[in-house]
């Protein structure tokens, strides 16, 4: 079985993180940031596709989030904002690696038999990202990237996971059964999408509640390291 994982949110810091620590510095609400970020879908989308670059990105969702909260704090300029992000996705979600490092079996579904099989499963990063981070990713978190086997990064492929196309390409792309796949991921709408196709699909929140999810579907780990 093949592990698809999102990378911020699951991995490495994500957008909530982000929404909160930029909530505190302005004072505001956290669900005011976070959901003025949602309704910036369309410029978002077009980030996640490859279609613009960051720095127009960051300086339109900062202009935007002036103008719809009616704040003038010069904190909030795109330069500022993507600084508070890369520090954000620079910070490991706790325990999820821990949880990768641990597994020692996992069922392998061949046809309709549903043998069990022994070994690593392999992980691929699943990921609505920016392009201009990519290689930084790299750089910052080389152990994550030496237990990928494969990347699907939307920005290189001019198609998001809320697309219902995405995992159609995915599976064309990977070949075998939906089944064979497991998507976690920290977004509804992914996971929903997934489990049209029967992909078996986990909407990530925390390491210890995913441990707990993927014992259900019959993973086993190794004991955690005393």
């Amino acid at each position: 079985m093949q592990i698809l994982t999102d990378f911020a949110g699951v991995l490495v810091g994500g957008l909530a993180d982000f929404s909160r620590t930029v909530s505190a510095k302005v004072g505001l609400p956290v669900g005011l940031f976070h959901g003025y970020l949602e309704l910036s879908a369309p410029q978002r989308w077009q980030l996640h596709r490859g279609r613009v670059s960051e720095g127009e990105f960051w300086d339109a969702i900062a202009s935007g989030f002036k103008q719809a909260t009616k704040q003038d704090e010069d904190s909030l300029n795109g330069e500022a904002l993507k600084n508070i992000f890369y520090e954000n996705m620079r910070r490991p979600v706790p325990g999820t690696l821990d949880v990768f490092r641990r597994i020692m079996y996992y069922p392998l579904r061949v046809g309709c038999g549903g043998q069990v099989g022994k070994g690593m499963p392999k992980i691929g990063i699943v990921s609505d990202s920016i392009a201009e981070m990519v290689p930084l990713f790299h750089e910052w978190h080389p152990e994550i990237f030496s237990m990928v086997e494969k990347e699907y990064w939307s920005c290189f492929q001019d198609n998001i996971k809320a697309d219902p196309s995405f995992f159609k390409f995915l599976l064309n792309t990977l070949g075998g059964e939906p089944s064979e796949y497991l998507l976690i991921d920290g977004e509804q709408r992914n996971v929903d999408q997934a489990s049209l196709l029967g992909i078996p699909a986990i909407r990530f929140e925390n390491a210890e509640k995913l441990e707990r999810q993927m014992a259900d579907l019959g993973f086993v780990f190794y004991p955690k390291a005393a």
